[in-house]
Parts: C-alpha cells; structure tokens; sequence
C-alpha cells in the first residue's frame, strides 16, 4: 500500500481497498468467486439471476437496473429493482441478497449515450453505464448449485422453453 498520506494508491491496491472494506464474512465469500463480468447496464435493463441445476435454471427472478448517479461522498452507484425491494450498488461490491452473486461498480467506468432508433425517424438516447458482477463460476460452465446472473436475452437464448413474465 501507500506510505504517503498524499499519494493515490494505483488500481489493483484501489482494488484490493475496495474489497477490503467489505464487511468480513462477505469479503471471504467474495475472495472466494472465480467469474468476473463487465456487463452494459442502462435503466429498464433486466438480467435473469437463477440457481443452476441438474434439471434446469431454478428460483429463476428478473432484476432490472435504474438509474446511475454520482455523489461526491459515496462516489458513483446504481440501482437495481427486486422483488425485495430496491438495492443501491456502489463501487464497493456488494451482494444481491438474498442471491449468491456480487454487484459492483467498475474502476474504470464507462459512461455512454446509446442512440434508439424510434418509429418516424425519431432517435431517443439512453444513459448506458458499466457493471461488474461476480458469481461463483462463469455461467457458460452451468455448475449445478451455482447462481448466474445474465442479460435476459442470453437466457432466452440458453431456455428457449422457458417463458419468464416481468
């Protein structure tokens, strides 16, 4: 680490204090998941979070995103809507509770406006951010107990028979 009070500490110690202020039983359980992935995320956007099994995906739940912000004391965040209730995610990583799967905001954060073709020529644009999220194996390994969380078309992809309603 550091030694000079005013020296910036480069991105993998930045890293390391990130994780390090996770409360300790979250921080082992964290330390102890191998898959990391940078998604876009935007808000309305849904992943599908699920429970991988022999016989196929199980407690399957559409989360959504919200809405990305910037504050000068707890730094950049986004939200992410349950059937729990809403959870603001922060650089620190952070669990999906109750799910086995990790959020977090990235270091190196993107910020983009994606432009979305509209009927009449109209374009909307579309604050897209970046998200980290942490699992126990990367989800094309499908390890039974595990839990994933994808975008919804890549679970349609893999679950063409399962229909989801959100």
């Amino acid at each position: 680490m550091a030694t000079d009070a005013k020296t910036y500490l480069d991105d993998p110690q930045s890293l390391v204090a990130l994780v390090e202020a996770m409360p300790p039983p979250e921080r082992a359980e964290y330390k102890s998941y191998g898959a990391l992935t940078l998604e876009s995320a935007f808000p309305g956007r849904k992943m599908v979070v699920y429970t991988c099994s022999e016989k196929g995906p199980l407690d399957i739940e559409v989360i959504s995103f919200g809405d990305f912000r910037v504050d000068w004391e707890t730094g950049p965040s986004f939200e992410i809507f349950t059937a729990l209730g809403t959870t603001q995610m922060l650089a620190v990583p952070k669990r999906l509770r109750p799910r086995d799967v990790f959020f977090q905001v990235p270091q190196t954060f993107t910020l983009k406006y994606k432009g979305r073709q509209q009927p009449k020529h109209a374009v909307d644009f579309v604050s897209a951010y970046a998200v980290l999220v942490k699992t126990r194996s990367k989800e094309i390994h499908q390890v039974p107990g595990h839990t994933y969380a994808v975008t919804l078309n890549n679970f349609r992809e893999r679950h063409p028979d399962l229909k989801l309603r959100y």
